[in-house]
């Protein structure tokens, strides 16, 4: 009964017996509230054939409730690249709440260049757009699209990622492949065990019903990490890949007598390994330009440019920034090798699916490897700290396995701030704040080469603003940020009109700080979670703040020196009282990159109480003369 079940779900959401009445029915029936969408069912059908070519054909009904569900379903668009195949639209319609149901023109199907975005413009990347006439809400869009892939990436080789949560609820998610070869699979994030799974012969099928939508949190993790999904792979192993990526790049390593000579002057001065190899890392990421109007060879995405190419343009991605900067390391003797990675979201280990979208360099040496990421511009290492634990593929010769870049410890991913406050008789505030630090190195070295100072004085004004009403900034300098020699900082300084209230002989006044926003929110703004608190990386916050008080007063009462700690954070504050003024010294600790949502509770009321105190205001009384 349950094989015949699923047979007959297959064929209604295939379209082989849909009927219209069927649809109907289905539009009508009520969607859950609070959507914008309802997805009422969301199928494909994968046929692979020996070779690895493919044929998946998409069936999907979309109920649209609001003006954002319009502008997010009503016109759907489906990417390929052309040098591995195509894709067609079958059938698009409009099923109007009345009932009537609205043929798609051709015209309003579109085959379109991927308009450019950023440094890309790929033409050889196209998408098939659909322009669905007169939707209105309680309307329903449908559509049946089907993918040729005649020429796959590996050959003799399938893999596919389906995700089963949207940030929509959906009625029915439907996935069936049939392929001759043997499959891997495996289901991520299901442990209630929503997504079903059938097996006949060489014909597997997944499907789930009545799914809710996902909820987005502050900071947590990416929608692809907390996601229900599916990943499935005929590759039975990562060394599979790693050779596959190397054969695809081994001929692009060559350097001509141009190429020498620059190598050579680059070197030319540098005593030590790690200063030649810095020196040709600074020149590849910071002399060659990250952009692209193309993707090279049978294997568009992948393949990249030859080294004498990029350096002869003088720019490329980064499978081609990567490629030089190999191409250049060997030469000098240097044991380098390209690397398939993703800093967006995790890759999974399990199942041996593409769940790259970046390329990187890799240097072995008798401790395993060293990454270089040639793309990353403006920073003094060789890796730009978001990609702290990400999954790498190294492709040599002889094939590696999958590992993951080592993630620093919260003090290597710190920033510190150093302020100076001078509370003038008037209850106004006169202050230098200085801040430096891993986090502050990468990002706004970065920031202070590619922002104008106005502009930049403008966006720091801003959060000077959040001390008081009457905040400004005065100016703002810091030091060189083509010198990697030395660590980056910036110095801000700033007056802060009526920071103090002054009543008679007392004066109250607050430090504030010690909240921390991701994305310009605060990760521990909701009660409860259903998805981790996500930092990126652990982390460390340091301050060191120094009040001058006002000739002749004293504190009277402000917040407590305290420590709160559990396996997730360690925030501690001291207060010292000095002569003329007090000092407090602040830390906020991220211990590790997330606080699973169990563990949350627990970890926002340690966070709370320690806010609460910090945000306790001072009492200054006037001493009395004896």
């Amino acid at each position: 009964m349950k094989k015949l079940i699923i047979i007959v779900m297959g064929m209604l959401i295939a379209g082989c017996a849909t009927s219209d009445k069927a649809l109907l029915k289905a539009v009508k029936e009520k969607a859950p509230t609070s959507a914008n969408a309802y997805i009422v069912f969301d199928s494909a059908f994968v046929k692979v054939k020996e070779d690895g070519s493919y044929i998946k054909r998409t069936h999907a009904l979309i109920k649209i409730l609001t003006m954002k569900g319009k502008a997010d379903f009503g016109s759907p668009s489906f990417s390929y690249t052309t040098k591995y195949g195509k894709v067609q639209v079958k059938k698009a319609r409009v099923i109007k709440k009345d009932g009537k149901i609205i043929n798609v023109k051709k015209d309003n199907i579109k085959d379109i260049k991927v308009p450019a975005f950023g440094k890309f413009f790929l033409p050889n990347v196209r998408m098939v757009k659909i322009v669905y006439p007169t939707v209105e809400r309680g309307d329903a869009i449908e559509y049946v699209v089907e993918e040729v892939i005649t020429n796959p990436p590996m050959e003799g080789e399938f893999d596919d990622m389906v995700f089963f949560e949207e940030t929509e609820p959906i009625g029915t998610k439907y996935y069936e492949i049939t392929l001759p070869q043997d499959l891997y699979y495996r289901v991520y994030n299901d442990k209630e065990g929503a997504i079903k799974f059938h097996k006949n012969g060489k014909k597997y099928v997944w499907y789930a019903n009545n799914i809710a939508p996902i909820v987005r949190e502050p900071a947590m993790p990416p929608l692809e990490d907390v996601s229900k999904k599916l990943l499935l792979s005929t590759v039975k192993s990562w060394k599979t890949w790693s050779k596959w990526y190397w054969n695809l790049t081994k001929d692009k390593f060559s350097v001509n007598d141009t190429m020498k000579a620059l190598i050579d002057s680059l070197l030319s001065d540098k005593r030590s390994r790690i200063d030649s190899i810095k020196a040709l890392f600074y020149y590849v990421s910071n002399k060659i330009r990250y952009v692209a109007t193309t993707m090279n060879g049978k294997k568009a995405g992948y393949e990249p440019f030859p080294a004498q190419k990029t350096f002869r343009q003088k720019y490329g991605v980064c499978r081609d920034k990567a490629a030089l900067l190999v191409a250049m390391l060997r030469y000098i003797g240097i044991d380098a090798y390209p690397v398939l990675t993703n800093p967006m979201i995790r890759v999974e280990r399990e199942i041996k699916t593409d769940q790259f979208n970046h390329a990187i360099v890799a240097i072995k040496d008798k401790n395993g490897y060293t990454y270089l990421d040639p793309t990353a511009e403006d920073i003094p290492v060789f890796l730009p700290i978001s990609e702290q634990g990400r999954g790498v593929l190294v492709s040599t010769p002889w094939g590696e396995d999958l590992s993951y870049i080592k993630t620093l410890p919260p003090e290597d991913n710190d920033v510190f701030v150093l302020m100076d406050m001078s509370l003038d008789t008037l209850g106004n505030m006169h202050g230098k704040m200085t801040m430096k630090g891993s986090i502050i190195d990468q990002f706004f070295r970065m920031m202070v080469k590619k922002i104008p100072p106005e502009q930049l004085k403008s966006m720091f004004a801003s959060s000077i603003a959040s001390l008081g009403n009457e905040a400004s900034l005065d100016t703002i300098y810091y030091t060189d940020p083509d010198d990697f020699t030395k660590p980056f900082n910036m110095t801000m300084e700033y007056t802060v009109k009526g920071f103090a209230m002054k009543s008679k002989d007392k004066y109250v006044f607050n430090i504030g700080g010690g909240a921390i926003n991701i994305n310009g929110r605060d990760p521990f703004s909701l009660d409860k979670r259903h998805y981790p608190v996500y930092f990126g990386v652990p982390m460390s916050n340091k301050s060191s703040i120094f009040v001058h008080l006002p000739r002749g007063y004293v504190i009277k009462g402000g917040p407590d020196t305290m420590t709160v700690d559990n396996k997730y954070i360690h925030y501690s504050l001291n207060i010292e009282h000095q002569k003329d003024g007090i000092v407090l010294t602040s830390n906020m600790t991220y211990k590790k990159s997330l606080i699973p949502a169990k563990d949350y509770k627990n970890t926002r009321e340690l966070h709370n109480k320690w806010l609460k105190n910090l945000k306790t205001n001072f009492i200054l009384e006037r001493q009395k003369r004896r």
